[in-house]
């Protein structure tokens, strides 16, 4: 699959940064594909030969999910870490996903008598050394940044390795103060979420869903290489793969400048009318994105695909309201395995290398059975059985 030259579909603009320099808000078609059926979802006259291997992807994620924790058995956790206290440092907590994992950890600290102490990022490099400064300061048994590049604040994660605090990257892949790969220890740890993947299965849902004809839009955030990762190696990636089908266009832009996307969205769909799908990276781009739809009166024609999984988008679905599809990562569990892995840090014990996010699909089908309160996305339960809990606790030693 080639790709056009990109070509801006509103005046350039200088953006702010999020993570790292950012992308200048294009589009590009991502050509070598045939022309859509126009109306999504409708039966096409033959499919693609990815079709298949996109439903049976949807048979096994659209299925609640099975979890059993890694590592070995820890022993002492209890008289590790009871009284201290552990910083989470998300990049910014306007992000929806990062309170549900503060709600994880919050469980799984108490488990052992640990307290948690959030301090907000706030997409800025400058507040978020100021967060890791005070974690030195306060002398924190542990710190956990979430979607924190080591670059971006390196001043801030400096201080914390001169008072030998150990420090878990999450989200992050294993990219120490070098800027080259570096294996987990107990003094710098990290855990990855599979996004990649993520964004993967909304592609197989599109395909699956549109028979290997979608039209689609998809909205690339540029706010760190994981981001721009994702969409590339998981997205097109697996349209390029499964779906010769499929047209694809790109937009590119950033959470700190959601304000310009629906002007890209619309002016995208008006370009092309063919495009029946909008393909969001994130639940926190999904407003912006059917902002723009409505923009071009062809909310009740265009099918919206996003990831992440929180509650306001889940209630979307239940709804029948834009979105048709949303990949979801349990962020209450990934709550429990940052705490695993900063257990195994404190106690100098082998830390884990990689671990697996159990993800599920989501769509207008399989909602209904959910309890779509703050009480059930903190319950775990969306995904599957909560017993992954107790089969931490007793990995702990504390069951």
């Amino acid at each position: 699959m080639s790709i056009v030259s990109p070509r801006a579909l509103l005046p350039r603009r200088r953006l702010s940064r999020l993570t790292i320099p950012l992308a200048l808000g294009a589009a590009v078609l991502v050509a070598g594909c045939t022309s859509s059926t126009g109306a999504a979802g409708k039966p096409a006259a033959s499919a693609a030969p990815g079709v298949a291997k996109a439903q049976a992807q949807m048979a096994r994620y659209e299925q609640p999910t099975t979890f059993a924790p890694a590592g070995t058995t820890l022993t002492g956790v209890h008289g590790a870490l009871a009284g201290k206290t552990v910083y989470y440092v998300p990049i910014s907590q306007q992000v929806p996903i990062f309170p549900v994992v503060e709600t994880g950890l919050k469980q799984a600290l108490a488990t052992v008598g640990a307290r948690l102490h959030v301090c907000d990022g706030s997409a800025s490099p400058a507040a978020t050394t100021t967060c890791l400064g005070q974690a030195a300061t306060e002398h924190a048994a542990a710190v956990i940044t979430d979607s924190i590049p080591y670059g971006f604040a390196q001043q801030g994660f400096a201080a914390l390795a001169a008072h030998h605090i150990p420090v878990l990257l999450g989200d992050e892949p294993s990219i120490g103060a070098s800027g080259t790969p570096v294996a987990g220890n107990d003094q710098l740890a990290f855990l990855e979420t599979n996004q990649t993947r993520a964004m993967s299965l909304s592609a197989d849902w599109t395909i699956a869903n549109s028979r290997g004809t979608a039209d689609v839009l998809v909205i690339e955030i540029t706010d760190s290489p994981l981001t721009v990762q994702a969409i590339t190696s998981g997205a097109l990636a697996q349209f390029r793969t499964l779906c010769p089908g499929c047209t694809v266009h790109l937009v590119k832009e950033s959470t700190a400048n959601l304000s310009t996307l629906p002007s890209l969205v619309s002016s995208a769909l008006l370009k092309d009318p063919k495009i029946d799908y909008v393909f969001s990276e994130f639940d926190t781009d999904v407003q912006a994105a059917l902002g723009g739809v409505v923009q071009t009166g062809r909310s009740s024609k265009v099918i919206g695909v996003s990831s992440m999984g929180i509650l306001g988008s889940l209630q979307m679905l239940h709804a029948k309201n834009f979105l048709y599809e949303d990949t979801g990562s349990d962020g209450i569990l990934l709550g429990w395995q940052y705490a695993n892995q900063v257990f195994r840090m404190l106690l100098h014990q082998p830390v884990l290398q990689t671990e697996d996010i159990p993800q599920r699909v989501f769509t207008r089908d399989n909602v209904a059975s959910l309890d779509l309160t703050p009480a059930g996305q903190t319950s775990g339960g969306w995904y599957g059985s909560t017993s992954f809990k107790a089969a931490f606790a007793k990995l702990w030693g504390i069951s």
